[in-house]
């Protein structure tokens, strides 16, 4: 897997909007975050385009990471927001774009499935923050903020996680919606002797339950070295119960697996929302996940 090299002050950041429509001043307190660390924004041609619930059409959309990658001043892209949007720009990327100008892609959610198809590609990437929420408040960077400018800057990647069996891998995977609709495409993750982080807000306790189990029928958990599990967050019901969490529905799941669990993890939609790296190895001691960048 080809890691990116670390950014440098002085060093360009792109920012593009892969899904959902942005506005300016929704970015104004990404801006302040990158300037902290002595980088520069720019922003790509579409950035603020819109069709309908788009930042442009699919074509301009996919024109605005095309740019990216190819741009030789850029060392590092960030989403703008998630929503959705990535799926339909998959026929439309050249794939040598990306691999002859490696640099970190950054985001979550919807994101999920860019890092799928990088990873793919034999490209790291950072599961994080994006730019319209999460980076900087009050005139400073966020704790989220500030983990991830170290993982861009080469400094490494430390969660501190609930005591639990150690493990290690590559860890694969994201939002837990994203990774379900990959089953089945070039894009579904390979998980054997891997970690899997998953994580998701906003869905129905029965979807939870199809998803997890159609991910359990498709062999997602079978030999996995781990599984690690976000925040799953703001979950709806019908008006006859399901009975069940999101969490516990993805506890019964892997009732009798022997492998490694954690649940709970920071990382996903809630705060805070550590950055990691899809594609990477990480190691669990039994108190702390780490990884190099």
């Amino acid at each position: 897997m080809i890691k990116p090299q670390p950014l440098q002050p002085g060093d360009s950041l792109a920012l593009v909007a892969p899904a959902r429509a942005v506005q300016p001043e929704e970015v104004e307190g990404f801006k302040s975050w990158a300037h902290h660390y002595g980088w520069k924004v720019l922003e790509a041609p579409n950035l603020y385009g819109r069709e309908n619930q788009f930042s442009g059409s699919h074509e301009q959309r996919a024109s605005d990471l095309h740019w990216a990658a190819q741009h030789p001043e850029v060392k590092a892209v960030i989403s703008a927001r998630g929503g959705y949007g990535c799926l339909p720009l998959l026929p439309l990327l050249q794939p040598e774009l990306f691999i002859n100008n490696p640099k970190w892609w950054c985001g979550y959610s919807d994101l999920t499935t860019l890092h799928l198809w990088l990873q793919k590609q034999g490209l790291a990437s950072l599961h994080s923050p994006m730019a319209t929420r999460g980076l900087w408040e009050n005139h400073a960077p966020t704790d989220d903020g500030v983990a991830l400018a170290r993982a861009l800057q080469g400094e490494g990647i430390e969660i501190e996680l609930a005591p639990g069996q150690p493990f290690e891998g590559e860890l694969v995977g994201g939002n837990l919606s994203l990774v379900y609709a990959s089953l089945g495409t070039p894009e579904q993750p390979d998980t054997k002797g891997k970690v899997l982080f998953l994580e998701d807000l906003d869905e129905y306790l029965y979807h939870i339950d199809r998803m997890g189990q159609s991910m359990q029928r498709a062999g997602l958990f079978q030999e996995p070295a781990a599984v690690l599990f976000g925040s799953l967050i703001d979950m709806n019901d019908n008006a006859v119960p399901f009975g069940r969490s999101a969490q516990q529905i993805m506890r019964d799941l892997q009732e009798g697996n022997q492998y490694p669990q954690q649940f709970d993890i920071p990382v996903g939609h809630a705060i805070p929302n550590r950055t990691i790296a899809l594609g990477l190895r990480c190691t669990f001691d039994g108190l702390t996940l780490r990884q190099d960048t």
